[in-house]
């Protein structure tokens, strides 16, 4: 079975690379602090793990091999600091409706000014869970509470949800109203319906859909009405081309973010994407 460690580490390298620029073992030692017996026995260790290093009359000589390492550690050296200076990329996550309605409209609001960075925008269609648990996003917006305690979130603004028709619908303080006009069913991640137990039980359901999109541009085409978060008609609402039929109580409706608890390093931008969720209007 083939070793996954390398045979000459980093330090090893380090010091075969300062040892050929510095020349000597006596340069060598006074630039890293060290007594020259130190460095001799470490060149000596070094010399016993691969044939970089040869003694030529008492004195270590790099090998050809020596200096094949050295190009390739100093590249090394270079590929990384590039790496580490290249702006950093946060994937932010968020249902195809959030990143439509919200997001997008007001990205620029989410860059952190003070660090070099590039916001990469996914949308998920799993739910933020799988998402965040895969690896495919680092910070994601989402409703209600995460299962796996691998994962920290924040609750942090209500959702608003309404029962949302065309215009020419009147308005009810019932859903039982509404029980004869086909109902356009969202249906959520893992096949869960979490409106139907509100609809009465004789409600005509038109068609059931697993994106609010589509259920939006279903209702702009005048082919019945639905139960959606008002972020995603907001605008259709206050345009006039849509109309609040009734509100929709639901106390567990909670915004905010999560990321996996592992991921220290990602505090400044949970902070800025609190606050940023905090200022935003929901309902």
């Amino acid at each position: 079975m083939k070793t996954t460690t390398f045979p000459l580490n980093s330090e090893d390298c380090e010091l075969l690379l300062f040892f050929e620029q510095k020349g000597s073992i006596r340069h060598l030692a006074r630039i890293m602090n060290r007594d020259e017996s130190v460095i001799s026995r470490q060149l000596k260790r070094v010399s016993e793990k691969a044939p970089v290093l040869e003694k030529i009359k008492n004195q270590w000589k790099l090998t050809e091999l020596g200096k094949k390492v050295n190009r390739w550690s100093a590249e090394g050296i270079d590929a990384q600091r590039t790496l580490l200076a290249a702006p950093l990329e946060i994937r932010i996550g968020a249902s195809r409706s959030f990143a439509t309605k919200v997001l997008a409209p007001q990205i620029e609001g989410l860059k952190l000014k003070h660090l070099e960075s590039s916001l990469h925008l996914v949308c998920f269609d799993e739910g933020a869970e799988p998402a965040l648990l895969k690896g495919q996003v680092d910070i994601a917006f989402s409703c209600g509470k995460p299962t796996d305690p691998q994962i920290a979130f924040q609750r942090l603004i209500p959702e608003r949800y309404v029962a949302v028709g065309s215009p020419q619908t009147n308005k009810t303080k019932s859903l039982n109203d509404l029980a004869t006009a086909p109902h356009l069913l969202l249906q959520k991640n893992a096949g869960e319906t979490p409106f139907l137990e509100m609809l009465a039980p004789h409600q005509k359901i038109a068609t059931t859909f697993n994106d609010p999109l589509c259920i939006l541009e279903a209702l702009r085409q005048g082919q019945g009405w639905s139960i959606l978060p008002y972020f995603s008609v907001k605008e259709e609402v206050l345009s006039g081309k849509l109309k609040v039929l009734s509100e929709i109580k639901i106390p567990s409706a909670v915004y905010g973010i999560w990321w996996m608890r592992a991921r220290t390093s990602l505090k400044p931008w949970v902070e800025h994407a609190s606050n940023w969720l905090k200022a935003q209007e929901l309902c």
